[in-house]
C-alpha cells in the first residue's frame, strides 16, 4: 500500500487542487516578451533552467495523481480560488505559494 492509498483510506478526498507558481521565466520571457528585462544571456539561461525544473516537478506530481486515479483541478496562485471547496491542496512553488493556500 502506497502513501496515497493510506491517505485516501483514512479520509475521503474528493476535491484536490494543484496550486502552482508561475516561474519568473514564464512571466517575463514567455508570456510577456515585450517586457523582457535587460539581463545577460547566462542569467536568462539560469531562469530557463529553473523554469524547466519547475515544469518537471509539476509533471511528476500530475503523473502521480493520475496513476492513483485522483482527479484534480490545476491553477496558478494568481487566480481567484475558493480554497474551502478542496479537501487537499498540493502547492508547487515557493513560500508564497504555500502561504497563500495556508492562509485561506
Amino acid at each position: 500500500m502506497g502513501r496515497f492509498d493510506l491517505i485516501l483510506e483514512k479520509k475521503s478526498i474528493k476535491r484536490v487542487l494543484l496550486l502552482y507558481k508561475k516561474s519568473f521565466y514564464q512571466t517575463y520571457f514567455l508570456n510577456s516578451p515585450d517586457r523582457i528585462p535587460t539581463l545577460g544571456k547566462q542569467r536568462i539561461a539560469n531562469f530557463k533552467e529553473a523554469h524547466l525544473s519547475h515544469l518537471e516537478g509539476l509533471e511528476k506530481i500530475e503523473a502521480t495523481l493520475k496513476f492513483y486515479g485522483i482527479s484534480y483541478d490545476k491553477a496558478h496562485r494568481g487566480n481567484k480560488i475558493n480554497f474551502k471547496q478542496y479537501d487537499l491542496i498540493i502547492t508547487v512553488g515557493g513560500d508564497g505559494t504555500f502561504l497563500k493556500a495556508a492562509s485561506k
